[in-house]
């Protein structure tokens, strides 16, 4: 094989991987992000996108997982309004929205690729129930939630399930990391190199300390 062509082959591999391990591929229809933490009063809000191609069905909708502080007070105004939706809290366990086992999943894949503990307790669902049955129109909300932690944010993840994929029986789930109430203290996620190198380390000194152990006769 030529050199070009070898090259040639590399390059369509390295671009096939690349594509493979994007996020291009799903269709993110109920997309939630950051908008604003005000943590003197407690007033935390999010973005909520129907987006690509929406097709949202009854019991569609998203979770947040582990939402200390809640107070129950919510609301969503914009393209979206609350009487379309049902919010439920539990404190632990599993959601009852569409694919419940696959929207936890999600939530578990977020929680794994921001290298953080899947708090799957205090968690809040929001299930659509429309109308209209189904929303295929692309539109934006705000979701404001009332929290009784002050002082600080955290962060923890969300999931999603609707039927805009044509694959998985029409069933699409996405997931993301969000900004929460925190504890006093902020905290942001580090990386799998920091916790791989402190584990190194300590397991360094932890050897060096048994080095200079005087041998007992």
């Amino acid at each position: 094989m030529r050199k070009s062509s070898l090259k040639f082959s590399l390059a369509s591999i390295a671009i096939v991987l690349l594509l493979g391990g994007t996020r291009l591929a799903k269709a993110d229809t109920i997309v939630i992000s950051d908008n604003t933490q005000n943590t003197a009063t407690g007033v935390f809000t999010y973005n909520v996108g129907f987006v690509n191609n929406p097709h949202v069905e009854a019991n569609d909708g998203f979770v947040f997982y582990g939402y200390f502080g809640f107070t129950g007070s919510w609301s969503i105004t914009g393209g979206l309004s609350a009487s379309q939706f049902t919010m439920t809290t539990f404190p632990a366990g599993g959601d009852s929205l569409n694919d419940p086992t696959g929207v936890i999943q999600s939530g578990q894949n977020a929680a794994n690729g921001a290298v953080l503990p899947f708090n799957n307790f205090f968690n809040i669902q929001f299930s659509f129930n429309g109308p209209p049955l189904p929303d295929t129109t692309i539109t934006n909300a705000i979701l404001t939630l009332d929290t009784s932690v002050l002082g600080s944010t955290s962060v923890s993840e969300y999931a999603s399930v609707d039927h805009s994929s044509t694959a998985n029986n029409l069933i699409n789930l996405n997931d993301g990391i969000i900004t929460i109430p925190g504890f006093g203290t902020s905290f942001t996620p580090l990386p799998r190199s920091f916790w791989g190198s402190s584990l190194l380390f300590a397991m360094l000194a932890g050897f060096r300390i048994l080095k200079r152990r005087p041998v007992n006769a």
